[in-house]
């Protein structure tokens, strides 16, 4: 009885122990199939997107769901109470085809919101890695093709000249450096040259001036300057002007001959130019600066060197400016030319009031004094003491009335005439000389009371009673 009852515990501790090895069985199974749905979720990830599914949670049998007509289960072995537990290896699901929600693949729910599991979270990151591959190797190859033809067309203009490039007026543009030599070597037959400016024209040939070219040397030196690496700028920019680099040998003499010639005969008819000079000016009182005028005479040099520079670099044409026009020797900013005006001016400062008996008879002012005033051709002021001296003179003899004829008018009315006699005014001519030179040279205003030899009561002018 003891022993029944003991073996019978033993069975019981038994098929307990059979119990949770079967338990823990289970749970390496659903850990492994678990892993194992992870592992194709992620293999997936490099399918086509379309062919994801929504991942969830694996379920045992007999697991129930919302809607078990769309919804498949793996039938997972249990371990029945009394059997052996074998140990799990690589086959222990040899013959399931599991998807990554543990499901057999297209039996899967189709349920958004199972699209949560972890394992396919860098799949975007996937994506944009092969994104930025796809366009590293698309710039790769476009670079590869850009500067491919880069490299050409700047290998072609080793041959020709670059785009927008001209010598003057001639376009050289992409053409190669025997044609720029062709068009070079025929310059000098058919070259012509103008020189204009106002009525004034002159042409000259090449034959003319005896002009050569030296085309290759010059062509080689051009080429040899332009930066074929600079393609697309010269594209872009409107000109490139190589005309700096072209030079030409000719006869000096000649070119200057033909164009002296010609401004000679032109020069006969033009106006010549005036210095600026020296006037009195009636309405401001005062000496003023005229300005010069240059006129429309040629300076022959001027428009020789020109023409010469026009020549130098085969220009067709040379256009004359003011700069070419012969120009005043004296102009109206002359310091020397300054300088005497103001000194003129300063001589014209004086006004000397005359007085006799305290009245003032006359005045000596910048209009009187201007016309003794000279101004050489070195711009020397001369005061001319002299002929005002004779001026003063005279004005002193006007104011005499000793002898003088007078009208009288009688009580009955009658008017008379009387002369002779020494009874009147007699200016000291040499005193008043004196004082009035001093008085302009010192300028500003000043009184000078008329020094008198002889007088008489009152002095009412010449003829009248005194």
């Amino acid at each position: 009885m003891v022993s029944s009852n003991q073996s019978g515990k033993h069975a019981q501790g038994d098929q307990a122990e059979n119990r949770t090895q079967s338990a823990q069985a289970n749970e390496n199974i659903e850990a492994f199939v678990s892993d194992k749905a992870v592992t194709q979720a992620i293999s997936l990830a490099d399918e086509p997107t379309e062919m994801l599914k929504p991942v969830g949670a694996l379920k045992p049998v007999g697991a129930k769901s919302k809607t078990e007509s769309q919804q498949a289960t793996i039938a997972l072995p249990t371990i029945e109470d009394g059997q052996s537990i074998r140990p799990l290896d690589d086959d222990a699901f040899a013959g399931f085809d599991v998807g990554v929600s543990g499901y057999p693949i297209g039996n899967e729910p189709i349920n958004s919101n199972s699209y949560k599991a972890a394992d396919i979270a860098d799949l975007p990151q996937k994506k944009r890695h092969r994104s930025l591959k796809a366009f590293i190797i698309t710039f790769l190859v476009l670079a590869c093709v850009l500067g491919g033809i880069y490299v050409g067309v700047a290998m072609m203009f080793k041959s020709q000249f670059l785009p927008n490039t001209y010598i003057g007026d001639f376009d050289i543009s992409m053409k190669t450096n025997e044609e720029v030599v062709a068009m070079l070597d025929s310059i000098p037959e058919d070259y012509r040259v103008d020189v204009l400016g106002g009525n004034f024209k002159v042409r000259a040939t090449g034959a003319d001036v005896g002009m050569k070219i030296d085309s290759e040397g010059i062509v080689q030196a051009m080429h040899e300057d332009q930066n074929i690496w600079y393609w697309p700028w010269y594209i872009l920019e409107p000109a490139h002007d190589l005309s700096f680099m072209l030079e030409t040998t000719y006869d000096k003499k000649a070119c200057n001959k033909i164009v002296g010639d010609a401004v000679e005969a032109y020069n006969k008819n033009a106006q010549a130019p005036k210095n600026a000079y020296i006037q009195f000016d009636e309405n401001e009182k005062k000496f003023v600066i005229v300005p010069e005028e240059i006129g429309t005479q040629l300076n022959s040099k001027k428009v020789q060197k020109e023409a010469r520079k026009a020549v130098m670099k085969m220009k067709p044409k040379a256009t004359l400016t003011e700069k070419q026009l012969l120009q005043p020797d004296i102009k109206s900013d002359n310091e020397k030319l300054v300088s005497t005006v103001d000194t003129a001016n300063g001589l014209l400062s004086a006004h000397v009031k005359l007085r006799i008996n305290g009245n003032v008879v006359d005045e000596i002012g910048s209009e009187q004094l201007s016309q003794y005033i000279s101004i050489s051709d070195n711009y020397d002021v001369t005061l001319n003491e002299e002929g005002l001296a004779g001026w003063v003179n005279g004005l002193a003899a006007s104011y005499d009335t000793i002898g003088m004829e007078r009208n009288y008018t009688r009580a009955d009315g009658k008017a008379i005439w009387v002369s002779g006699g020494s009874y009147g005014w007699q200016v000291d001519q040499e005193s008043l000389r004196t004082q009035v030179m001093e008085a302009i040279k010192a300028g500003g205003e000043s009184d000078i009371e008329i020094p008198c030899i002889d007088s008489a009561n009152v002095y009412a002018g010449r003829g009248e009673r005194d």
